[in-house]
């Protein structure tokens, strides 16, 4: 019987957070994930503290689960799981009156960072500088995690 192949993994310059996982949720060490659309206590009203797997190649997927986690009967809030982040820092920026969405892809405007529009079908091109790690409102400090993020947004 022929072994499996092992992963040959140097994380020594990973950004590795823990998140909880999110209720009824199981997570799979080597999988991608994403930020759940729910809060967890205490954290109430604060999305950007649970993940969930991601389905597909989703936009929204933020790291790969380092271990396994949950056992698709987690209550919410008690069950955490190490991610490497896809990127090498997490950095204060404004929010701008767009507004930003913990997940999601970032651009920069005249009044701060912003979610990026859709990919694809525009004519004018706009450079990602991240994945908000918070959401937040005009003027609002959050978290963007850069670094990690290779797409330009063609769409306007």
């Amino acid at each position: 019987m022929t072994s499996p192949i092992r992963a040959n993994t140097d994380l020594k310059n990973a950004l590795i957070k823990r998140y909880f996982v999110a209720a009824s949720q199981t997570i799979t060490a080597g999988t991608r994930v994403k930020f759940s659309s729910t809060t967890v206590a205490p954290y109430a009203g604060v999305l950007g503290q649970e993940v969930t797997p991601s389905t597909s190649d989703e936009d929204v997927s933020i790291g790969v689960a380092l271990e396994t986690a949950g056992s698709g009967s987690v209550a919410a809030g008690t069950t955490l799981v190490d991610i490497a982040l896809d990127g090498f820092a997490i950095l204060p920026y404004t929010v701008g009156s767009g507004g930003s969405t913990a997940g999601k892809k970032q651009v920069w405007s005249s009044t701060g960072c912003t979610d990026a529009p859709a990919n694809g079908g525009g004519t004018t091109a706009h450079t990602v500088i991240g994945t908000a790690m918070q959401t937040g409102v005009q003027n609002d400090q959050i978290g963007v995690l850069v670094g990690g993020s290779s797409r330009g947004v063609s769409a306007t």
